[in-house]
């Protein structure tokens, strides 16, 4: 019972981390970019 289990984790857990990843790198990026343009229009 708990096999599968672990199988079906240890699958899904790179693929939730790839998600989060770039849910936590985008936004910062997207900000960066934001006040990149706002100092060149300074």
């Amino acid at each position: 019972m708990t096999a599968p289990l672990m199988i079906g984790v240890a699958q899904g857990k790179p693929n939730g981390e790839r998600i989060g990843t770039v849910c936590t790198i985008l936004p910062m990026a997207y900000v960066f970019l934001l006040i990149a343009e706002a100092r060149a229009t300074d």
